[in-house]
């Protein structure tokens, strides 16, 4: 529990020191006292913050709703158990939250009543459902006459796939909020009005060359930051470009070699970046579905993490353990991170997140084994007994420079 609660300052502290940059002197000088208010709830809840500050959700058994000033409970909100937390979030203006059960839901912040509903089985587009759940395996012992079950979790590979959705795209509605993007339980992608609820129109494409009957599943998809185009993909290889306001195909982006499980728009909209399951990612134009650079290859895979949100640039990680940011005009290296900077190894669950300016990139790692123990338990071959750690790294994102560390 100490290990946690060190672990949970230190990125705390991270994530203040990202929001206020730039304005240290006027920082400096405001002096505030923090005073305990209310506990609402247990430890590891995912927990949503309405824009305006008065109201404050988190997943229980059911989403609940806190008035965020007294603390009491205004209502409760029944989810399916596979909710996850981006199947839920407010409106711009707070009053009402979308929240995905059986279907797309609207109710309001304040009571928790339904305002309207979608189609029955439509769910949030902007994670993965199927890649990510591992399996489990059953064998027979013959000599004891027993059945045992063993779990196994992702590969390699489908691990590193967690890369793009560990920050997925928060543009599933339109800039003006007139259209939300969903996707059904066969998979397509469907535009619906968020004022009616009612269906717009269905991106469904024709296969592609070297596609195949059944690899439609699982859509991903975002709205342009704009809001006049819609980027699109799904288990195939072709990832597409639709037109936001009538649902026409604008662009097939040339196929991948395998198949695409992420493509993102660039903060400003001027670009797109596709990745594949073989490790090849590609940028693209964001206006025509012009191809630009290509990045990686089935040697040397290398898989999309994030865009940096004042630039051109993106971060990608390489099988290799190596995390470049890459100019996405140019298709030039900006930056690698010191890896001699840093003991640890990193396990493929490495995760991104820039600071608002664009200016330091955080990486952290779920799983990390100190080298030194690793080494020790290979040479005596006994057993590890050092706990797994948790740590976060900052740095200068146009350098590629160590500027802290926290480990716990």
């Amino acid at each position: 529990m100490k290990s946690y609660w060190r672990w949970a300052k230190g990125v705390c502290l991270v994530v203040l020191l990202l929001a206020a940059q730039g304005e240290a002197a006027r920082a400096q000088e405001a002096r505030a006292a923090a005073k305990l208010l209310h506990t609402l709830t247990e430890q590891g809840a995912p927990l949503w913050l309405s824009p305006d500050g008065r109201t404050l959700a988190f997943r229980g058994e059911d989403v609940q709703l806190y008035d965020v000033a007294t603390g009491t409970l205004k209502a409760k909100v029944p989810v399916r158990p596979e909710l996850t937390p981006k199947g839920v979030y407010f409106t711009p203006d707070g009053k009402a939250l979308v929240v995905h059960t059986d279907r797309v839901q609207v109710v309001d912040a304040n009571d928790g009543k339904v305002l309207r509903e979608f189609a029955e089985g439509s769910a949030p587009i902007n994670f993965y459902r199927r890649i990510y759940t591992g399996r489990e395996e059953t064998s027979y012992d013959e000599s004891s006459g027993t059945y045992s079950t063993t779990y196994h979790g992702p590969s390699d590979k489908e691990t590193l796939q967690e890369l793009p959705t560990l920050d997925p795209s928060d543009r599933v509605v339109s800039p003006d909020w007139k259209s939300i993007l969903v996707r059904k339980d066969d998979g397509a992608a469907e535009v619906y009005d968020f004022e009616t609820g009612k269906p717009k129109f269905t991106l469904s494409p024709k296969l592609g060359p070297g596609e195949q009957v059944g690899l439609h599943f699982d859509a991903l998809g975002e709205f342009s930051p704009d809001g006049k185009l819609i980027l699109t993909s799904h288990a195939s290889r072709t990832p597409r470009l639709w037109n936001a306001a009538t649902g026409e195909l604008v662009a097939d982006l040339a196929p991948h070699s395998h198949f695409v499980y992420g493509a993102r728009f660039s903060p400003d909209g001027r670009f797109i970046v596709t990745t594949s399951f073989d490790g090849v990612v590609k940028t693209w134009d964001g206006a025509t579905g012009k191809f630009l650079h290509a990045f990686g290859s089935a040697q040397d895979p290398t898989y999309f993490a994030a865009w940096n949100p004042r630039g051109d640039t993106f971060v990608t990680k390489s099988r290799k353990w190596e995390v470049d940011i890459w100019g996405a005009a140019t298709g030039k290296l900006v930056a690698r991170l010191d890896r001699k900077a840093v003991k640890e190894k990193f396990d493929d669950n490495f995760t991104f997140a820039y600071s608002p300016d664009g200016r330091r990139l955080l990486t952290r790692a779920r799983n990390v084994d100190n080298v030194l123990s690793v080494l020790k338990s290979a040479v005596l071959l006994m057993p590890r007994r050092s706990k797994t750690r948790r740590i976060a790294y900052l740095w200068d994102a146009a350098t590629g420079k160590l500027v802290a560390a926290m480990v716990d």
